[in-house]
């Protein structure tokens, strides 16, 4: 389907009112947002505030802001690594005959090689790291379009408080509202087929830095099955850009959902108690310490001591007129407590919850007290289990996600004359990233328990005569992540079986014609023996 021209009238107004309330609905997912940006992302509070204005004074304890991009990163390292594959096109369970299979496992290995080029070399692994950041707060956003420069996809990371979802009856994500503001001087450049109003082109030509508003609604059309990709520009009466494709620009991943929530919540949602405590008592340590160093002092209105002229600091001399008398002295300390050692009591324990609710709860800290093997497998474990729960819809939102979308702008660009539709029954987009290839493994370790415990037990002939052992090898391959171009073919492994008995034959048969007979023996060297 082409793409349809800008539109106006009554569909404008249908569609700007639909992206208002979906706007209007995401309020209370922004302010659980700006609470997590408070005591946990300080950098991303307070964006709309003139430059200088301060966006750390409540942070106390970094604890936090640590997990928030140590979780990028291992989201990275363990979903879409740089510089190492991360998924594989294969063919899928319906393709059963082996003889169509091994082609078309082929063809699909050159399409994942292609696709998997357009990641290496372009913006998506900059821009996912910065996606991963706020999928800390449960929802990241990718924007990823066809490029005109020398990358072939553009990557662009949208902050999570710059969009709202919306779900269909099967709460799948079925539309995402963008809502940014820009300069005037931007508009041409992000919309350069779009035919402004006259008002508009004299604003774009006399205030350039002046902020406008601009709205990017994308929705699914169930009738076409593409996805309509619509932009209203605040004071405009009709569509800035009006397209479609096959498949949505966006990536909306989301880390936990709830039933009938669009939005995801995150690990910073869990961890923002603990970090509000853990500041707060950091904060109360921090004034305590500044009590028992300086004091507090209390000061006589006698008209002789002035401590606003008056300099604390060691070695520093007041001149004043009595420091006694029968009224007292003029300056003396008031006792406060002195012991107030509140983050041995809880920051540390606080702390520690941060820690295990954002995964960052690998291993005890090198200089802390010594733990057992025992404890650490078992924390290993816990987090393997907690991670198993969220893998799955990442790999989906993310991985599948990304793939399907450059497939679909290699299909537009003319560099793949193919149009694949990844099924999973037909076509399968399997996930090969570190953390899916240790799953897999594990998954293979079962059958390679079996097999070895057959073999200690009745040897290899009868394991052979028990197991599909050939099968099973085959399985163990795949489940490990050898490509499917690397194994043979049933055809392959005949013309194998049937060398390989040949070379056997004649070894057997040398054998029992004994040393008379063997190449290059005394028999067949000297004459004259018998």
């Amino acid at each position: 389907m082409a793409d349809a021209p800008a539109g106006g009238g009554s569909d404008f107004a249908r569609i700007k009112r639909r992206a208002d309330r979906i706007w209007a609905a995401a309020d209370q997912y922004r302010n659980a947002l700006d609470q997590i940006h408070e005591h946990m992302s300080p950098m991303r509070r307070n964006a709309d505030k003139a430059g200088g204005a301060p966006n750390m004074d409540k942070i106390f304890d970094g604890t936090g802001m640590k997990a928030n991009f140590r979780f990028a990163g291992r989201v990275q390292a363990d979903l879409t690594p740089p510089d190492e594959r991360f998924f594989a096109l294969e063919p899928g369970p319906m393709v059963r005959n082996e003889a169509d299979r091994k082609p078309l496992a082929v063809q699909l290995d050159d399409i994942t090689r292609i696709v998997d080029a357009t990641f290496s070399t372009g913006t998506f692994h900059t821009a996912s790291h910065e996606m991963y950041a706020d999928l800390f707060s449960g929802q990241g956003a990718m924007l990823s379009n066809p490029s005109d420069g020398d990358d072939i996809v553009q990557d662009v990371a949208v902050p999570a408080a710059e969009i709202a979802l919306e779900a269909d009856p099967y709460n799948r994500i079925a539309g995402t509202v963008w809502r940014k503001d820009y300069c005037a001087e931007y508009l041409p450049e992000l919309f350069p087929k779009a035919k402004f109003s006259d008002a508009l082109r004299q604003k774009i030509k006399a205030e350039q830095d002046q902020k406008i508003e601009v709205t990017q609604y994308t929705a699914r059309d169930y009738k076409t099955r593409r996805w309509q990709h619509r932009a209203l520009v605040k004071g405009e009466d009709k569509f800035s850009a009006d397209e479609n494709s096959r498949t949505t620009p966006w990536l909306t991943p989301r880390f936990f959902v709830l039933p009938g929530l669009p939005h995801g919540f995150g690990v910073g949602h869990l961890a923002l108690p603990f970090q509000k405590t853990a500041n707060k008592s950091r904060e109360l340590a921090l004034k305590a310490a500044a009590f028992a160093l300086l004091g507090l002092w209390m000061q006589r209105d006698d008209g002789v001591f002035d401590p606003d002229t008056a300099r604390f600091a060691p070695g520093a001399f007041w001149k004043v007129a009595s420091t006694g008398g029968p009224l007292g002295a003029s300056v003396s300390r008031l006792e406060i407590p002195g012991d107030f050692d509140i983050s041995s009591v809880v920051l540390n324990d606080e702390r520690d919850q941060i820690k295990q609710a954002t995964f960052d709860d690998t291993l005890p800290p090198i200089a802390g007290a010594v733990r057992s093997p025992t404890e650490i497998i078992e924390r290993m474990r816990r987090l393997d289990m907690d991670w198993a729960g969220v893998d799955g819809r990442l790999g989906l939102e993310i991985v599948r996600a990304a793939v399907a979308r450059r497939l679909d702008i290699l299909e537009q660009k003319k560099i793949l004359p193919t149009s694949l539709t990844i099924d999973q029954l037909l076509v399968k987009c399997s996930i090969v990233s570190p953390i899916a290839r240790a799953r897999r493994t594990r998954a293979a370790q079962t059958n390679v328990e079996a097999l070895t415990i057959s073999n200690s037990l009745v040897g290899l002939e009868i394991t052979a005569l028990l197991a599909d052992v050939e099968g099973t090898l085959m399985d163990i391959m795949r489940d490990v992540g050898l490509p499917e171009k690397r194994i043979r073919s049933d055809q392959d492994r005949a013309v194998l079986k049937t060398m390989i008995g040949k070379i056997i034959a004649a070894q057997q048969s040398v054998k029992n014609a004994g040393p008379a007979a063997a190449p290059g023996s005394p028999a067949q060297t000297l004459p004259g023996l018998p």
